[in-house]
């Protein structure tokens, strides 16, 4: 079970640390009038903006992982070609409106009272 967990637990650590410094990266910069800690705002409201937008359309194929491996632990090797299918159906029917929603990012932070120069350095990060 170890030997399972640790490459995942490795994983998602190093994705955490790549936002992490991201973050730092993104909060030494300060030119053009918004200083630093506007572009540390705007970096975090761009990336929660992208997670709402794209994690829904990610599940079908996160999930993918676990009703394969039931599929084929279970000697249903045809039932894991019908779950990818259907993944990729759902997968293929969500992402198109979610992609559209990132080029809507500005407006939509504008509509939830955030500054307006927030929002602008937001929906063009």
């Amino acid at each position: 079970m170890v030997s399972l967990a640790l490459p995942i637990a490795a994983s998602a650590f190093c994705r955490k640390g790549m936002v992490s410094a991201d973050k730092a990266f993104v909060g030494h910069l300060g030119d053009d009038g918004h200083g630093a800690g506007g572009y540390l705002a705007a970096f975090v409201l761009a990336d929660m903006c992208l997670s709402v937008l794209m994690v829904p359309p990610l599940a079908f194929s996160l999930v993918l992982n676990s009703l394969v491996g039931q599929a084929v632990g279970s000697g249903r090797p045809k039932m894991a070609g019908v779950w990818f299918q259907q993944s990729l159906f759902w997968l293929a029917v969500s992402l198109p409106p979610c992609l559209v929603g990132l080029f809507y990012v500005e407006p939509a932070l504008l509509v939830l009272g955030f500054d307006q120069d927030l929002a602008l350095l937001a929906g063009t990060t």
